[in-house]
């Protein structure tokens, strides 16, 4: 008799084994996935840490000087956007991204990214930084790009 009962507890702790295996997975599988969504966030953040640097150090040069640097950024970017002072005038990117050109009038940071939402960071501030033709100048993600050293601040343009 002892037998019987021990051959009808056996599946429930199959069961039960499966189960917590199950959990352990999906458990494992969420934490991957927000540490990719974390290592791309320090992916944008790095990026905009060495412009921040590169403008830095060309503020200090000679006028004219200029460097080209191609901007890598994680693919939920599309664009990197500079605001410069005045009337927004990029209605091209301002119609592609509702609610982009309230962020843009309503905040005193000039380094943004589009789309806004993509991380939990997109807005930024780098003193000495202003973008060349159109306000905002938004340049593509893997585009080229000139830093340009002028009288008093370096200017950021497509090339």
């Amino acid at each position: 008799m002892k037998r019987r009962g021990q051959l009808l507890s056996e599946p429930f702790v199959f069961v039960f084994a499966l189960i917590v295996g199950a959990t352990i997975l999906i458990w494992g599988m969420y934490y991957v996935l927000k540490l990719n969504e974390v290592g791309e966030s320090v992916e944008l953040t790095s990026f905009v840490n060495t412009l921040r640097k590169d403008v830095e150090s060309y503020y200090y040069l000679d006028e004219g000087s200029s460097k080209l640097i191609t901007i890598k950024l994680p693919g939920k970017i599309d664009f990197l956007c500079v605001k410069g002072e005045g009337q927004l005038s990029n209605n091209e990117i301002l119609n592609k991204y509702p609610g982009f050109d309230f962020i843009l009038e309503n905040n005193d940071k000039n380094v943004f990214f589009a789309p806004i939402n993509a991380y939990r960071v997109t807005i930024y501030n780098i003193e000495n930084l202003k973008p060349a033709g159109k306000n905002p100048l938004c340049l593509k993600n893997n585009e080229k790009t000139k830093l340009t050293t002028k009288s008093n601040y370096v200017e950021i343009s497509s090339s």
